[in-house]
């Protein structure tokens, strides 16, 4: 079971603090070897190549690897795949547990009990994505209702993927 927490200090996966964009083997070191990479459509042009993404179908993780500083960007947990809807969305939901400045994230915690519990405050900038305000800015979750039989959606929201993103900034490295 894979362990993640966000505490001062950064996020730390299995313990290991990860302060910033690392080499993806630094988290294959970490949760094992990917499923499956993906490299979405359409073709990157000739001479370059789009963000490829890493898949961990098993824990319900995937991770985007920069185009360019080919340097892991974020963390992507995904607690309802079947809602998330992307070609590379993990086939089961995040099997390990999250902890956010010392709150758990429960496996299904709806829009209005994550918002209500986590002591990092979020703010929604659009109908079901939030981000963390302030310090916490390289946080965001994404919840939506689910489906009803008229095709239209329910007004509880659930959790669908939280997104940990370390500090990158490519031009800064070049």
């Amino acid at each position: 079971m894979v362990e993640i927490e966000v505490r001062p200090g950064g996020i730390f996966v299995g313990g290991h603090p990860i302060p910033e964009a690392v080499p993806p083997s630094s988290l294959h070191d970490l949760l094992g070897p990917p499923d499956r990479k993906v490299d979405p459509a359409p073709p990157a042009p000739a001479g370059h190549r789009n963000n490829l993404i890493h898949v961990y179908d098993d824990l319900g993780i995937y991770f985007h690897e920069h185009h360019w500083t080919r340097l892991a960007m974020d963390l992507v947990l995904v607690y309802w795949p079947e809602e998330e809807g992307y070609a590379f969305t993990p086939r089961r939901p995040f099997s390990g547990h999250l902890t956010l400045l010392g709150y758990l994230v429960p496996a299904e915690a709806s829009e209005s009990q994550f918002v209500r519990e986590c002591p990092i405050p979020f703010e929604e900038y659009l109908s079901g994505r939030w981000r963390s305000a302030g310090e916490w800015s390289s946080i965001g979750m994404d919840s939506k209702g689910a489906k009803l039989r008229s095709g239209r959606r329910g007004a509880r929201r659930r959790v669908v993927s939280i997104d940990l993103t370390w500090p990158h900034d490519p031009w800064l490295r070049a």
